[in-house]
């Protein structure tokens, strides 16, 4: 009898520490279910991973697409985020990614950040920022709100303030905030006429916000490639799509440098270019601007530079700034 009592409490005592470890197992698999990391899925043929949250920062290595990026962190426009990589922390525009996973505990990340942690594998730098390649604050980006429902939060369970809206080809808004919810972006604008909410992300457009002298904005008429151009400065792999608008950098040899939304810059023929339509208007301050009014006296007119020599340009590719066709504006 007292050897059956004790089997059975033996059997009772292994049983009990089973469920112990099973319990164990499960809530650890559940806790890194619960904090998995989540990623971004490079949604475009290539993707280029900067050392700043910025088109302006150095490029640290360019990805293909369907490549899934770990993320570590979010700068404070919620357009950059940061990502683990082969070759150290690097950043990314959201834009051309798909989000996958909780995004709702991401920290954000400044760049000082990314210079503690060093890029590479090597040293850390200690000056407190990333390298980065002077660009002009004119190079400004917005969006073209194409149908969808304008919504009192980031939400499609929320208010919709405006039901349908209608495509808007011909005006490029700022963008106001950004964020994710479910796994899709959202982005708060203010719509003239319309008022102010929030936009799903698949129903905007990137395009060049046109609120500065001095600045051209193109569309390709044809698919194209960029290349090195009179300078030799081309990104690596980088190929536009017909319709694709993009700022002029300079104009040279039959040939136009710009910069695309990705961060992209390179040169294309001349002949796959044309200006941005004067119909397209871009809400600066509160008032739509058209490109016409930058040479008509309502925005003080671009300054053409008279030289087109190589020797005019720097490396950002402004000090020999063109406008392409002049004669019929910028």
């Amino acid at each position: 009898m007292k050897t059956h009592k004790k089997a059975l409490a033996i059997t009772l005592l292994c049983l009990l520490l089973a469920v112990m470890a099973f319990g164990g197992i499960a809530n650890a698999a559940e806790e890194e279910q619960q904090f998995a990391t989540p990623i971004l899925v490079v949604n475009t043929s290539f993707l280029n991973v900067r050392t700043g949250p910025g088109a302006g920062y150095t490029i640290l290595m360019t990805v293909v697409g369907g490549t899934e990026l770990p993320v570590l962190g979010v700068a404070r426009d919620l357009v950059w985020y940061q990502v683990a990589t082969d070759l150290g922390p690097g950043w990314v525009n959201v834009n051309f990614t798909l989000p996958r996973g909780d995004f709702s505990h991401v920290p954000y990340a400044d760049v000082e950040d990314v210079a503690a942690l060093g890029q590479g594998g090597g040293i850390a730098t200690t000056g407190g920022s990333s390298t980065f390649v002077p660009t002009n604050e004119q190079f400004m980006w917005g969006v073209s709100v194409f149908g969808g429902d304008l919504h009192a939060g980031p939400s499609f369970e929320t208010e919709k303030l405006r039901r349908v809206l209608p495509r808007m080809d011909d005006l490029v808004i700022p963008i106001m905030g950004s964020t994710s919810t479910d796994g899709l972006f959202w982005y708060l604008v203010s719509i003239p006429d319309f008022g102010t909410g929030w936009v799903a992300g698949n129903f905007i457009q990137w395009r060049p916000l046109l609120c500065w002298p001095n600045t051209s904005v193109v569309t390709l008429t044809g698919n194209h490639a960029l290349g090195s151009g009179p300078d030799g400065i081309a990104t690596s792999g980088a190929w536009l799509d017909a319709g694709t608008e993009a700022y002029v950098l300079a104009v040279q040899d039959n040939q136009v440098k710009i910069l695309t939304q990705g961060g992209d810059i390179g040169w294309v023929a001349l002949e796959v270019t044309q200006n941005r339509d004067d119909s397209v208007g871009s809400l600066c301050n509160g008032v739509v601007v058209h490109p016409s009014d930058l040479a008509s006296g309502a925005i003080p007119a671009p300054v053409v530079s008279s030289s087109t020599s190589s020797s005019s340009s720097s490396s950002d590719g402004m000090s020999g700034f063109v406008p392409h066709n002049i004669e019929r504006g910028p």
